[in-house]
């Protein structure tokens, strides 16, 4: 009987020191899953910083694209306006300039301005 009860012991024995080593491997699986889930906190917190940031620059640029689309719109009004008169401008500005020296366009300017400097034009 005493030999019964000592492989029962050592059956007992071997089977708590596997057990534990089980439990030892799962206490270290747990723990590596843990610094996984860590890292992906990590990884995440990181991605949210990086999207706030995306949308700030995004709503910068809509921002951008509005006062650009503003400006062409006061842009096309104005060649709209002045549109005609360059159009009927434009050979008199040719003639003035093919046939005046730089010395007859400040004479003339300064008809038109005494206070205006000599050279300015010339």
């Amino acid at each position: 009987m005493a030999a019964a009860a000592e492989r029962t012991v050592r059956v007992a024995t071997s089977v708590t020191g596997e057990a534990a080593a089980v439990v030892g491997r799962a206490t270290a699986v747990t723990g590596e899953g843990a610094a996984m889930v860590t890292r992906a906190t990590v990884v995440t917190d990181g991605a949210a910083v990086v999207v706030s940031g995306a949308g700030k620059i995004t709503e910068t640029a809509a921002s951008v694209v509005n006062q650009a689309a503003e400006a062409s719109q006061g842009a096309t009004e104005l060649l709209r306006t002045f549109e005609p008169m360059v159009a009927q401008a434009a050979p008199l500005a040719s003639t003035f300039i093919r046939e005046l020296s730089p010395q007859e366009v400040a004479a003339a300017v300064r008809l038109v301005d005494p206070a205006a400097p000599a050279g300015r034009l010339a």
